[in-house]
């Protein structure tokens, strides 16, 4: 009977072993990348902030102004709010 349920879920090893060692080590290399690329973007971040030489944006407001001035005229006013 201890024959019968001792091994009979389990694989003996071979090509089911193989496919999962493979499967996790893409995980693992997918995930190190993520990390890898949502470090970067922080890292990059953090040295436009302070430089200070992020975009040129004089005054973000989003809800209120969404869009760009239209007119060549009107960025010189938007300059010179700075």
């Amino acid at each position: 009977m201890a024959a019968e349920t001792g091994t009979a879920g389990r694989s003996s090893g071979g090509l089911a072993a193989v496919a999962t060692y493979t499967g996790r080590r893409a995980v693992a290399l997918w995930l190190f990348g993520c990390c890898a690329m949502i470090f970067a973007m922080v890292l990059i971040g953090g040295i436009t902030r302070l430089t200070r030489s992020g975009l040129s944006i004089t005054e973000w407001q989003p809800l209120i102004r969404g869009f760009p001035p239209p007119l060549g005229s009107r960025w010189g006013v938007e300059f010179a709010e700075v």
